[in-house]
């Protein structure tokens, strides 16, 4: 087997064990939360509080990765995902209710979002060559998640919540073992065991990363502007069904096609990009975004929510790629675990604002009215990251002149 195989095989794997891990937390995990008792003001508020300390603690985590060698991607993604299996460890044996269980859940969830940069980081560390596709590896992500999730909301009706954890604590065991694999073989059949920050230059702090990059950091408002409708989904997927009255099991048909629907822009990332260029794609897919902010809003029935679902063909996997291959052209390789956690936090943020403001937007008017204020928050970031777009790249063309 040749070396660029193994390694898209490699890292297909841990792609892929990684999304299962996260299913049953952000996908299940209101129905999850739901059935022990907790409103949806209660989720958002555990799911506000986990964004939040994600966003303190990943900036700093993402300078130490690009700064100190013995902490690599590698190393802090392992700490991550075994501090999620933990968690999720006790809330299957124990199954608690109340205050313990907020607190396991909201550990869990802030280590899943903050392994989110560093799993993407795992790919430089060990593809010194550019030989990954990550668009195709990331798509085994998606159909991990969408096999997982097709079973899982059957299987919850059937056999129990109990299954939520179970699932995130298999899934977080085989990331674990594949990490420590990647990790002993990444001088073999990698680049000799780097981290990004091992190419030239030295790596800028925070403030001067945000001098530097002024119009970059416009865009990503407008981006976590457009992905808060997506964050409402993804944070309270069990919500948006209930309103036009399905059931657990729907939920879990919706967050399969979903996922699966993600596959063919992932696949045909690298192709697309050839031909149009990573700013092109990122433009798309946040208009297309808008589209399925609105199509959420409109939907009036179980079909026509699963329609408005299936707009994730063309935005989500190109968003995820787009926003890789964008981040890696507009900074210093030595920035780069930096640039690849700034729209990692996007997503961060976007779910913050769905968890404190979603939830008591919820809670207070309904669903379908807060997925209309979602959708016109969503025009309005559209506006504003194509207009930094556009500005990011009349920059870069004014430092080559």
């Amino acid at each position: 087997m040749s070396q660029r195989i193994r390694l898209n095989v490699l890292y297909a794997a841990i792609q892929a064990f990684y999304w299962m891990a996260c299913c049953p937390i952000y996908g299940f995990g209101a129905a999850f939360l739901l059935d022990l008792g907790f409103s949806s003001v209660d989720i958002g508020m555990m799911l506000g509080v986990s964004n939040i300390l994600a966003v303190l603690l990943q900036p700093p985590l993402s300078a130490l990765s690009d700064a100190d060698k013995r902490f690599s991607p590698i190393r802090i993604a392992l700490l991550l995902n075994a501090a999620v299996l933990a968690s999720a460890l006790l809330q299957m044996v124990l199954l608690p209710k109340g205050p313990l269980m907020a607190v396991l859940w909201t550990f869990m969830a802030t280590c899943s979002f903050m392994a989110v940069v560093f799993m993407t980081a795992v790919k430089f560390q060990i593809d010194g060559e550019g030989v990954v596709d990550f668009g195709v590896c990331r798509a085994a992500g998606s159909l991990a998640w969408g096999v997982l999730a097709s079973g899982l909301g059957f299987a919850m009706e059937r056999f129990g919540i109990r299954l939520v954890p179970f699932s995130a604590v298999a899934a977080s065991a085989g990331v674990l073992v594949l990490l420590a694999v990647c990790g002993r073989n990444a001088g073999r059949v990698g680049a000799q065991a780097h981290s990004p920050r091992d190419t030239a230059g030295q790596a800028s702090t925070w403030p001067e990363f945000i001098r530097a990059n002024p119009w970059l950091m416009v865009l990503l408002v407008g981006t976590a502007l457009v992905y808060l409708h997506h964050s409402m989904a993804n944070n309270f997927g069990a919500v948006l069904v209930n309103n036009v009255g399905g059931d657990n099991s729907d939920l879990g048909l919706i967050s399969a096609l979903s996922a699966v629907l993600e596959i063919p822009g992932m696949v045909l990332y690298s192709r697309l990009e050839k031909r149009f260029g990573a700013r092109s794609i990122l433009a798309f897919s946040l208009l297309t975004f808008t589209m399925k902010s609105i199509a959420l809003w409109l939907a009036a029935s179980v079909g026509q929510l699963t329609l408005a679902f299936s707009i994730q063909v063309l935005c989500y996997g190109l968003f995820m790629t787009s926003t890789v291959s964008f981040a890696d052209q507009i900074v210093r390789p030595c920035d780069l675990v930096k640039a690849q956690s700034c729209f990692t936090l996007v997503t961060v943020v976007s779910s913050i604002l769905s968890s404190f403001v979603g939830g008591a937007l919820f809670q207070a008017l309904g669903a379908t009215p807060t997925l209309g204020v979602a959708a016109v928050t969503a025009a309005v970031g559209l506006a504003i990251s194509l207009i930094s777009i556009v500005r990011i790249k009349l920059v870069r063309e004014e430092a080559a002149r």
